[in-house]
């Protein structure tokens, strides 16, 4: 798919801050891309190919309180703030089974090559009762530990031997992290700072996760956040937010 707002991007996303969501438990990344969205008021630039997702189109995501504007979403978007200097890619559908490495390769890696981004923040959450950790946990992983992680994963399912630590690294960090281990090895390009921060939750109500992992994205990028975060519209009627049904015909589906 090809973005009508691709050229107005090429000029303002140079020099920003690139926040990358992974599709993992609970959403945890998604929700926080839409309240970092609707919260800093970042712009919507350029739509991704969304070929290795599955299809997803809905109306157009927008603060809760205002109306909603024409047009739609798709599974593969670009939002930015050329004040706060920060870009967000938001990926609304996962990606289709053993696509994983063409979806990291064709789409992810050449949208990161083309820009010359200061620093790329992958956001990441896992399962806090595999770590044993307090829920709300949330780990800052350097590329160094990510590329240590990554080795140990690999030595560990060759041996076949069970792991220690909860943490797999996912494909696109593993595809991430060789890019910039690349590029910091060629004397040609300047490699852009890259961490994860990954976010330990049960799966549930993941709203407070959610805010609070958008909350440690902003101070770990000294980055304003507002005392009240904006949910978007989408999340109206998530969680039990809707009334409770009055007739049988309404159930619980209704």
């Amino acid at each position: 798919m090809t973005s009508h707002h691709s050229n107005k991007s090429e000029s303002l996303l140079s020099g920003s801050t690139l926040i990358v969501p992974l599709v993992s438990i609970g959403n945890i990344p998604q929700l926080c891309v839409d309240l970092l969205i609707h919260s800093l008021k970042l712009e919507n630039v350029e739509t991704l190919d969304d070929l290795y997702l599955h299809p997803f189109a809905s109306p157009v995501d927008c603060a809760s309180q205002l109306e909603q504007p024409k047009g739609i979403s798709t599974a593969l978007e670009v939002y930015h703030s050329n004040k706060l200097q920060l870009c967000v890619i938001q990926q609304r559908s996962p990606v289709i089974p053993g696509f994983d490495k063409k979806f990291a390769s064709d789409v992810i890696l050449p949208f990161i090559r083309k820009h010359n981004f200061k620093k790329i923040v992958i956001l990441d959450s896992n399962d806090a009762g595999m770590k044993e950790a307090v829920t709300g946990t949330i780990d800052v992983l350097s590329i160094d530990e990510l590329l240590n992680r990554s080795f140990n994963t690999l030595k560990l399912s060759e041996s076949k031997e069970p792991m220690n630590d909860a943490y797999q690294t996912p494909v696109l960090i593993d595809e991430i992290t060789n890019l910039i281990k690349s590029q910091t090895s060629s004397t040609s390009s300047m490699a852009p700072e890259v961490v994860s921060l990954v976010s330990y939750v049960y799966e549930g109500d993941n709203t407070y996760d959610a805010e609070n992992l958008a909350r440690r994205t902003c101070e770990y990028l000294h980055t304003t956040c507002p005392e009240k975060l904006t949910m978007p519209l989408s999340w109206t009627g998530v969680y039990g937010d809707r009334p409770v049904p009055i007739s049988m015909e309404e159930g619980i589906y209704g």
